[in-house]
């Protein structure tokens, strides 16, 4: 029975290595090498790592990280990959181009060197990769009745007409990308603006409310220094109610002793 391949690759057989011992003696190399190497950068440290003696010649060499690559491609899965994202002419992949290329400025540079500038010639060049395909796939089938010895031309004329019509349209893919961002931004732009206002009219009631408490409170102040103050020229008057009736009581009996001394010294 035929063994199953995996979709994706086993992981590299070397993360076993990355045990505490082997970090250890890793950052105790490190450590030493940085002592020694005061004035040195970080690649000059690195490459001083690489080449000692104790990490070239075990598996401590494995617990490095690789160094950035300095090329435009790579490999994954068996296929090229390019670092920077960038949009593939047809001419690279060496597959013939039946529109024309993007128009020439007055500086001699294309006016979407990208090919992600959205052009009313674009929309044309869709228009007309639709009818030719149209046409082609009745060409097709009328090959099929007369003359079937075509019929391989055709398909890969039909064949190079899609392909060049995907490639036009995903050259507006970061048109698009731009345009929804832009879209986002907006809407995220409005619904804070709403946030702000809503925000901005709970602080006035707030502030409404502390001028209406404070505008009270005031009033209410006034009203009790009002009423203190009645209350005071009111007690104010009785005392000197009760102070002029002792006065007078006072002065009565004043004069019933000395009423009383006057008898006393007439009777002797």
């Amino acid at each position: 029975m035929e063994e199953v391949s995996a979709l994706y690759p086993a992981p590299p057989p070397y993360y076993k290595l990355f045990t505490r011992e082997n970090l250890d003696k890793l950052n105790v190399i490190k450590a030493s090498i940085e002592l020694e190497n005061p004035n040195k950068s970080k690649d000059e440290l690195k490459n001083l790592l690489n080449d000692h003696p104790e990490v070239k010649s075990s598996s401590l060499k494995f617990l490095i990280p690789p160094s950035v690559p300095d090329r435009e491609t790579y490999h994954s899965f068996g296929n090229v990959w390019h670092f920077q994202d960038k949009f593939m002419k047809l001419e690279d992949a060496g597959i013939q181009q039946l529109y024309p290329p993007p128009a020439v400025v007055d500086n001699g540079e294309q006016d979407d060197d990208n090919e992600e500038i959205f052009t009313q010639e674009r929309i044309n060049e869709l228009k007309k990769f639709t009818k030719s395909l149209l046409l082609n796939f009745l060409e097709l089938v009328g090959l099929l009745r007369k003359n079937p010895n075509y019929v391989n031309l055709k398909i890969e004329q039909i064949r190079l007409i899609l392909i060049n019509l995907h490639h036009l349209l995903n050259s507006y893919r970061l048109h698009q990308s731009r345009e929804i961002l832009i879209f986002k931004i907006e809407n995220k732009i409005n619904e804070n603006m709403k946030d702000i206002e809503l925000i901005n009219g709970t602080v006035l009631k707030i502030e409404q409310n502390l001028k209406e408490l404070i505008e009270k409170n005031v009033d209410d102040k006034i009203k009790s220094l009002q009423i203190t103050k009645t209350n005071i020229i009111q007690n104010m008057d009785i005392l000197q109610t009760e102070q002029d009736s002792g006065n007078k009581e006072r002065e009565a009996f004043e004069r019933l002793e000395k009423l009383k001394d006057d008898i006393l010294s007439t009777v002797e």
